[in-house]
C-alpha cells in the first residue's frame, strides 16, 4: 500500500473526481495502455484506493501505483490487482490446505491460468473432491471463471463399465472395473486372448480413460502382468549414464490402452565436428524411473545414438479428433503404426486379410477382420 501526505487539497475532492483522473492518467500512459484494462476495477473511499482484479502481466504493476498515486486527492493506494503466475500460486497454496485434497489427489491434477481463468484437468478419487477443487479455484480473488475438466474416478468406473455391456462381444461375462486416479483395472475371465484384446480395445474408447493397467484373465492361462504406467511430461530432463542427455518432446501412446510405448528424445550429436539436433525414440523398457519433470534411463543402457531415429513415416501424430490421455495434449503425441495394425493372438486356423493402412478418426482399424470373434 502506497500512502500519500495529507494535503488541504486532498479533502475538498470528490470520488468521483478522482476515479475519472485516475483513468485518464492511467490512459496517457502507453505501457498501461496497452494491457487490458477492462480486467480489474478501481474503487474510491474516501481518498484511498482499491485496485481489485486480473492484471495479464505485472510488468506495469509498479507504473499503475506511481501513476495512481500522482492524482490530486488520493491518500493511498491498495494494490490487489493479480497476475496468472499469482493467481495459480494461490489456488494451489488453498488446495494444500484441503486435507482431502492434500492426502489423495493433489498429485494427479493439473491447473492452468490464461488471462485469469483457471483450467482444471486430471483425475480425483472422490466426486466431492472434484466440486471441491473448482469451489477453491473460484474462491480465489481475481479468478475471472473455473473450466472444469476434472474426472472422477466413479463417473469414470460408470463409463467404462457402460461402454463393455454395450458390446454384444462381451455380453456373457462379467467383467469387473475399478479405476485409481484415472487408471483403469480390469478383472474378470474371458476364454480367448482376443476377447481379452476386445475388452482391452473397448475400454481404451472412452475418451476420459487414462491407461488400461490390467486385463481379464484368459481362461487356462496365467493373469496377464500389469501393465507399467510412465507419463513423462513434455519438456523432461533425460539423464543417462552420462548425465543429462536429451529432452523429451513428444510420447507414443499405443490407443489400445492409451498407455506410453516410446518417448521421443531430442539430443544434440557431433557429426564432422558440428553439433546436429537429433531426434530417437526410446522405449519404455529402457526407462528406470519419471520424476519430478525428469526421466531416467536405466544405469547399464546404451546411449541414445543407439535407438532409431524418430521416423514420422512409421510414427505418425495421433488424430487431433482423438483425445489424449491426461495429461497430453495434440501435437504431443503419436502413434505407432506397427502397434496400430497388431493383431492378438489367434489360432493357427484364422486367416486375416491384407491390413489396410487407412486410418480412421477415431482410432479404430480400417479391416474389420482384425477384430472379429
Amino acid at each position: 500500500m502506497m500512502i500519500s501526505e495529507n494535503k488541504p487539497e486532498h479533502l475538498i475532492r470528490t470520488k468521483d473526481g478522482i476515479l475519472a483522473d485516475i483513468w485518464d492518467a492511467l490512459w496517457k500512459e502507453d505501457i498501461i495502455r496497452s494491457r487490458d484494462l477492462g480486467s480489474f476495477s478501481i474503487e474510491v473511499k474516501g481518498g484511498e484506493v482499491y485496485l481489485n482484479g486480473y492484471l495479464p502481466q505485472d510488468d506495469c504493476l509498479p507504473l499503475i501505483e506511481s501513476t495512481i498515486y500522482s492524482v490530486v486527492g488520493v491518500l493511498a493506494v491498495h494494490n490487489q490487482l493479480r497476475t496468472n503466475d499469482g493467481l495459480l500460486a494461490d489456488i494451489w497454496d488453498a488446495l494444500r490446505q484441503e486435507d482431502a485434497i492434500r492426502s489423495l489427489d493433489l498429485n494427479s491434477l493439473s491447473i492452468e491460468v490464461k488471462d485469469g481463468e483457471a483450467y482444471l484437468n486430471g483425475h480425483l478419487s472422490e466426486k466431492n473432491n472434484l466440486l471441491l477443487v473448482e469451489s477453491v479455484a473460484h474462491s480465489i480473488p481475481g479468478v475471472v471463471a473455473v473450466h472444469n475438466n476434472l474426472v472422477a474416478d466413479y463417473d469414470l468406473t460408470i463409463q467404462v463399465a457402460q461402454a463393455l455391456a454395450r458390446d454384444d462381444r462381451l455380453h456373457n461375462f462379467n467383467l469387473p472395473v475399478n479405476t485409481c486416479h484415472g487408471w483403469i483395472y480390469l478383472g474378470g475371465e474371458v476364454p480367448t486372448r482376443e476377447l481379452q484384446h476386445i475388452v482391452e480395445e473397448v475400454a481404451g474408447k472412452v475418451p476420459g480413460v487414462r491407461g488400461v493397467i490390467t486385463l481379464p484373465v484368459v481362461a487356462g492361462e496365467s493373469p496377464t502382468p500389469p501393465k507399467r504406467a510412465l507419463q513423462p511430461c513434455i519438456g523432461a530432463i533425460v539423464y543417462g549414464r552420462d548425465g543429462e542427455v536429451g529432452v523429451v518432446t513428444q510420447v507414443v501412446i499405443r490407443h489400445q490402452d492409451r498407455l506410453v510405448t516410446h518417448v521421443v528424445v531430442r539430443f544434440n550429436e557431433i557429426k564432422d565436428t558440428n553439433l546436429v539436433a537429433q531426434a530417437c525414440v526410446v522405449p519404455v523398457t529402457a526407462i528406470d524411473l519419471v520424476k519430478n519433470g525428469s526421466l531416467f534411463l536405466q544405469r547399464n543402457g546404451p546411449s541414445l545414438n543407439v535407438y532409431p531415429a524418430l521416423d514420422p513415416d512409421d510414427y505418425p501424430l495421433a488424430p487431433f479428433t482423438w483425445k489424449a490421455p491426461y495429461p497430453y495434449t495434440a501435437g504431443e503425441v503419436l502413434w505407432s503404426l506397427k502397434q496400430l495394425y497388431e493383431v492378438p493372438d489367434t489360432p493357427p486356423a484364422t486367416s486375416l486379410e491384407p491390413i489396410s493402412l487407412e486410418l480412421k478418426a477415431d482410432g479404430t482399424r480400417t479391416n474389420p477382420a482384425l477384430v472379429s470373434v
